[in-house]
């Protein structure tokens, strides 16, 4: 199963990490940083969080540090401000186990950082 990831999975996923990859570029070159948002979140539900950081944010922004000195993709993934928003409209228009544990949630979001907490509630 390992040998047939490698070669039948592997080139799927690194299409995938291209694609990503060209739309954040995309973003970038047209000012619309921001809009990486809309993005990022939805991927974190799907639990492809770890794979756009390290995948698509963490060598573009490696290479525009290097090339610039800084970069602001490092804070592209951990910002909690989307997440927060996904988890305050859950607390106002959830029904059921969503809005009952979207409160908790959000406190350990926002000021835990654990980005993964909000994922059951969705």
């Amino acid at each position: 199963m390992a040998i047939a990831g490698f070669y039948l999975l592997a080139p799927v996923i690194n299409g995938l990490m291209s694609v990503l990859e060209s739309m954040v570029s995309w973003l970038i070159d047209n000012g619309l940083l921001p809009v990486a948002s809309l993005v990022i979140e939805p991927a974190k539900v799907f639990f492809l969080n770890n794979a756009i950081n390290h995948g698509v944010l963490t060598p573009l922004g490696s290479a525009e540090a290097a090339r610039e000195g800084s970069s602001v993709l490092f804070l592209l993934e951990a910002n909690p401000g989307p997440g927060l928003g996904v988890l305050l409209a859950f607390t106002v228009f959830g029904v059921g186990a969503a809005r009952a544990t979207a409160p908790g949630a959000l406190i350990i979001h926002f000021f835990g950082g654990i980005h993964e907490v909000y994922f059951p509630t969705c």
